[in-house]
Order: structure tokens, then C-alpha cells, then sequence
């Protein structure tokens, strides 16, 4: 009957882990925070004047700033699809995702994950991670 919805409406923020990956894995900047505990992030500044994105008509003017000492890490049991989306002034922008470089294209990083911990750090400057899901 209701198996479709997790049942719950309590938060408007990062939603609920008990949903699929789909929603257990959303994250945004709002407030200056984390909006899911899901990720840990250490060392991590942020900022509302690089501009904003929007996602699925809700548009978010917080970001993570991508500095040296930035790590936003995650365990995942299982594989997958990670997007992530960016502003940045860099000619060409780049993050690094378990050491390794990903170009940033048109604003996005898409990724297939496997199983296992996980972390987002910075490669090149001026670099804002706005969204991640």
C-alpha cells in the first residue's frame, strides 16, 4: 500500500536515511552545515557569494569551499552513482574523489562508487561543492 513512501514527513532538510540511496544520500551547505550526517566533513569552511545552483527546482546558494585541508568522507556498503555539483572560476576545474582527479563538466562530477569509505577533496582552487547526492 504504502510501500513507495517511507511514511514519514518530519524533515525538509537531507532527508531521511531509511529511503534508497536516492534520498539517504542528498546533501547540501544550507545553514553552514552538513545537511546529512550521512558525510563527515572536516576542516571545512563555507561560503554564500559563488553564485547558486538549482536541483530539481530548488536552488541552493550555500557551498562547501574546496580548500587543502577540506575532506568530506562517507562509507557506503554497497555501489553508487554519486553526482556532485559545482561552481567555480578555475579555466578548468577539478576535484578528487579518493586521490584520483575528475574534471568538473558544466558545473557536474558524475561517479559509479564501490563499496567501501570514500572522500571528496580538493584539487584545484576556487572550486565550490554546492549539492551532492
Amino acid at each position: 500500500d504504502n510501500s513507495g513512501g517511507s511514511g514519514d514527513n518530519s524533515g525538509n532538510e537531507g532527508g531521511s536515511s531509511d529511503g534508497g540511496a536516492q534520498q539517504g544520500y542528498e546533501c547540501h551547505f544550507s545553514n553552514n552545515k552538513v545537511s546529512n550526517s550521512f558525510y563527515t566533513l572536516s576542516n571545512g569552511n563555507f561560503t554564500n557569494s559563488k553564485g547558486s545552483v538549482t536541483v530539481n527546482g530548488v536552488t541552493y546558494s550555500n557551498a562547501l569551499k574546496m580548500e587543502s585541508s577540506t575532506v568530506l568522507s562517507f562509507n557506503i556498503n554497497s555501489p553508487m552513482s554519486l553526482k556532485m555539483i559545482f561552481t567555480s572560476t578555475h579555466s578548468t576545474p577539478k576535484v578528487k574523489v579518493d586521490g584520483k582527479d575528475y574534471d568538473i563538466v558544466n558545473g557536474e562530477v558524475n561517479l559509479e562508487l564501490s563499496a567501501g569509505e570514500h572522500k571528496i577533496t580538493k584539487n584545484t582552487s576556487n572550486t565550490f561543492l554546492f549539492y551532492l547526492k
